[in-house]
């Protein structure tokens, strides 16, 4: 098919170019218009992961996630996975073609993630147990201690993404697989992985999951946040962000700023008159313009009174640092939207978190490593 197409332009090329000029004109016509074409033309003979990249496809690594925990032997009951570094592969595309030639593969399964570096994490951010309560958690099953502003070395990339995308077989090549972004993607550190189940929420037990890892350059993708017209469709009272709703008194813990391991976020509506019945749409919107998830509430009781809806949104990885938006609409119709923001613990207002972290010095480390063995073996007897 290429080559009929550049034997047409060669022929129209011959009667209307000069033959000084023509031949030169021709060959970067095609390579502009049928550049992606002839790659995906001549996909590759081997098995693998591969990036398009100047018109070729570029085979990716694989590189295998680690498991960890901040208290390793002591007691690993959970963990984060990560990566200690990422490829340098890198693309200009921000809309880039991947393949993925391999026997086996389930196409549901394919998903496009990003990785983002995290230096360091809280201890409780590594067991899911320690969600809410005191500054220190207990792990019965062990006896670590997991305090919830201490900082814990992490130094590895993990997920705080995944994107929607096009994916589709090749004709006449089984076992190959196109995957392409639906939008472009902002700069950074992406991967192919083919677990749905892959997470940085912590697991348990030792897992390790292959990912196939590139970068995306190129400007800066400036999102689109939620409109907010200048009269509501509905009467507001008060939209914001925050930790939980009590029934009788509304949103509790209103904040701006949460930490990235967040285990929940509550988008609260209050409302004045209306008649009742209204469906609200709560939509979660990342840094990088890509909506994580959508929700919808019902506003419910008799017409003319003062009432709210809430959306609890319940992340299953750690959140990608930056200003999220919160976008609120009324059947159908943009009603109001709310700005946050997501940081390290370290990098939170004082006032956002409920405490003040600070890096665990040695003596501090081994104050901690003599209580978690003394709550293993019941201390020395004297």
């Amino acid at each position: 098919m290429t080559k009929k197409i550049v034997d047409a332009l060669v022929r129209f090329a011959g009667g209307t170019f000069t033959q000084r000029f023509w031949p030169v004109t021709v060959v970067a016509f095609v390579l502009s218009i049928c550049g992606p074409a002839l790659a995906s033309e001549n996909p590759p003979d081997f098995y693998g992961h591969y990036l398009q990249k100047d018109g070729a496809w570029v085979e990716i690594p694989p590189a295998k996630t680690q498991w960890v925990h901040p208290f390793g032997g002591v007691c690993a009951s959970a963990g984060i996975e990560g990566l200690n570094s990422v490829s340098e592969i890198a693309t200009n595309d921000q809309r880039p073609s991947l393949l993925v030639f391999q026997q086996g593969v389930d196409m549901k399964k394919l998903e496009l993630i990003r990785l983002w570096f995290f230096k360091e994490l809280r201890d409780v951010d590594f067991n899911p147990m320690a969600k809410s309560g005191p500054d220190v958690f207990v792990d019965d099953a062990c006896g670590a201690r997991y305090d919830r502003v201490r900082l814990v070395p992490f130094g590895m990339w993990t997920i705080v993404g995944t994107y929607p995308v096009q994916v589709g077989p090749v004709p006449n090549r089984p076992d190959m697989f196109r995957i392409r972004p639906q939008e472009n993607l902002s700069p950074g550190v992406y991967a192919i992985s083919h677990s749905l189940a892959f997470s940085s929420r912590p697991s348990a037990g030792d897992v390790s999951t292959p990912l196939w890892v590139f970068r995306v350059a190129g400007p800066e993708r400036k999102p689109v946040k939620p409109s907010e017209p200048s009269e509501p469709p509905i009467e507001i009272l008060r939209a914001v962000t925050a930790e939980g709703v009590d029934p009788s008194k509304g949103a509790v813990g209103i904040k701006t700023q949460f930490p990235v391991s967040v285990r929940e976020v509550v988008g609260y509506l209050e409302v004045g008159r209306c008649r009742g019945g209204q469906v609200v749409e709560f939509a979660w919107m990342r840094p990088d313009g890509i909506i994580q998830v959508k929700s919808t509430n019902t506003l419910q009781g008799r017409a003319g009174q003062r009432q709210y809806v809430s959306s609890t949104f319940r992340p299953n990885n750690i959140l990608m640092p930056g200003q999220w938006s919160l976008g609120i609409s009324v059947d159908g119709n943009p009603a109001k939207s709310v700005d946050f923001t997501v940081a390290e613990w370290g990098q939170l207002d004082a006032g956002q978190r409920g405490g003040s972290a600070a890096p665990v010095k040695p003596a501090q480390e081994i104050e901690k490593a003599v209580d978690r063995l003394k709550g293993i073996f019941g201390g020395r007897k004297k």
